[in-house]
């Protein structure tokens, strides 16, 4: 092997290595749950209310009937019976935040990612204010699969649930240095494979 054909594929591994290590760039998309859009008194028991989002133990319902505070219009995501649970099939979903409004606290917010390990809890004691953000940023191997918030009879509900998902998009610069790379590897892989040939 001479060294210019070394020269070659010691530089093409190291644009491909450093194409591919580059390459992680998220691109984030980002899902607002205000349940405005629903008529009040709208039972979530088991709806799949967009496409990529399950509720399960959730009323839609007017913050004044039950003296809440809503964070956008007027209509919340109510629980009668103290749980509700949220299941999500998308991609990529890392970070979470919801606002939640209530007259009697002791809430608690389970996290669990896509295989059912939990990976955050957040309880609101008493004391707590009444109408509180909570944010989740899941830096786990897999990415969130639901949330269930259980109040110990407490009257409670949920506006603008935000979901945000992280999408890995190659840079135009770097997939051209991978690509790069990549070829540079196939013709010197060619080339020593001529050369034995016609040895």
């Amino acid at each position: 092997m001479t060294l210019q054909s070394s020269l070659t594929r010691l530089y093409a591994a190291g644009a491909l290595m450093l194409g591919f290590a580059v390459m992680q760039p998220a691109a984030a998309a980002t899902t607002v749950l205000t349940f405005d859009e629903f008529p009040e008194g709208m039972n979530l028991m088991n709806q799949r209310i967009y496409p990529e989002v399950s509720i399960y133990g959730a009323i839609v319902t007017n913050t004044a009937a039950l003296g809440l505070y809503p964070l956008a219009l007027s209509h919340v995501a109510y629980a009668d019976t103290g749980q509700m649970i949220f299941k999500f099939s998308i991609p990529d979903l890392r970070d979470i935040s919801l606002f939640i409004t209530y007259m009697v606290d002791d809430v608690d917010v389970y996290v669990y990612d896509i295989l059912g390990a939990l990976v955050g809890h957040v309880s609101l004691p008493p004391g707590s204010p009444g109408n509180t953000i909570i944010s989740f940023a899941n830096t786990t191997e897999f990415p969130i699969g639901r949330f269930e918030l259980v109040g110990a009879g407490a009257i409670y509900a949920v506006d603008n649930i935000t979901l945000t998902s992280f999408t890995p998009v190659p840079e135009p610069g770097t997939a051209m240095l991978f690509g790069i790379g990549l070829v540079g590897l196939i013709a010197a892989s060619r080339r020593k494979n001529m050369r034995a040939q016609a040895h």
